[in-house]
């Protein structure tokens, strides 16, 4: 008997240790300030802030507590940032989606309260440009005239031709277009229209230059590329307006750092560049640019 008992005691305390609760260590708490924040400084923050496109800022986390679950919604479908290129597809250095990382960050702060945490942990805020994104440019193009904008209805797209002046080609490296009223203009895509050639009756395709909708950012060309416009060129300005219920104006400008054939560039690399684009067929301001 004395060893029978001995023997249950032994499976009780194993039984007793078993049915203990576990000390499994919790996942850290996701908050706004040590998680989220870094994350719309990156990535969103540039639309999602006074004066900009976007129908909301997200600058604090005041403004973005209220808007957590349309958050968690947008990147978990992947609707913002806009991105639209496919993966499968090449890998691109304009690519603006989110890291999966980043979305599941967004999701579980969303679904646990979206709490702020120490604001002491926030990152310092983003520093935006007051205008122009390129700095000082060569050129700037802009409509001849204000477009009056309806208070209503459904407003087609407008074309706006603007000459460049040029009277030898250009090779371009950055470009960037801005709309005059924010909030009428939907997007704003700029095109180079070549001079007709002699013999020629009717002008050549119209080639993307650069490109504005809310998320894009201006076209910035790495080392040894150049876009080229060509002598006696017309830049053509595609604007969608978008009436909101007040009667505006309007009137959008681009701007362009170019040089010339003969021109050395500010580095070490000549014109015409080492990798020039002679021909780039693209019609959004959101499209990929390959590396």
């Amino acid at each position: 008997m004395k060893t029978i008992a001995l023997g249950l005691t032994a499976s009780l305390a194993t039984l007793l240790a078993a049915a203990a609760p576990s000390k499994i260590a919790k996942p850290p708490q996701v908050t706004f300030s040590k998680d989220v924040a870094p994350i719309l400084v990156k990535n969103c923050q540039g639309c999602h802030r006074p004066g900009e496109t976007a129908p909301m800022s997200l600058l604090t986390y005041q403004e973005a507590r209220p808007w957590a679950k349309a958050i968690r919604e947008a990147v978990v479908l992947k609707r913002m940032p806009p991105w639209y290129a496919d993966s499968h597809f090449g890998k691109f250095s304009n690519d603006r989606s989110l890291a999966q990382s980043e979305i599941d960050t967004l999701v579980a702060w969303a679904d646990n309260g979206a709490v702020e945490g120490d604001p002491k942990l926030a990152p310092k805020p983003a520093q935006f440009v007051d205008g122009w994104n390129i700095g000082t440019p060569d050129l700037v193009l802009e409509m001849a005239k204000d477009y009056q904008v309806p208070a209503a209805g459904t407003i087609k797209y407008e074309y706006f031709t603007i000459p460049t002046q040029f009277t030898e080609d250009k090779w371009v490296k950055m470009a960037e277009v801005r709309p005059g009223n924010r909030a009428l203009v939907h997007h704003v895509i700029a095109y180079v229209q070549e001079p007709k050639k002699p013999g020629e009756t009717k002008k050549a395709d119209r080639e993307f230059l650069v490109g504005f909708a809310p998320g894009s950012v201006p076209e910035i060309l790495g080392p040894g590329r150049a876009k080229l416009i060509k002598a006696g060129s017309e830049i053509v300005f595609q604007v969608h307006y978008t009436a909101n219920g007040t009667a505006g104006v309007d009137r959008s400008k681009g701007r362009a750092s170019a040089s010339s054939r003969s021109r050395q560039a500010t580095t070490s690399s000549s014109f015409p560049p080492e990798r020039p684009i002679t021909k780039w067929n693209r019609s959004s301001p959101y499209a990929a640019t390959p590396r």
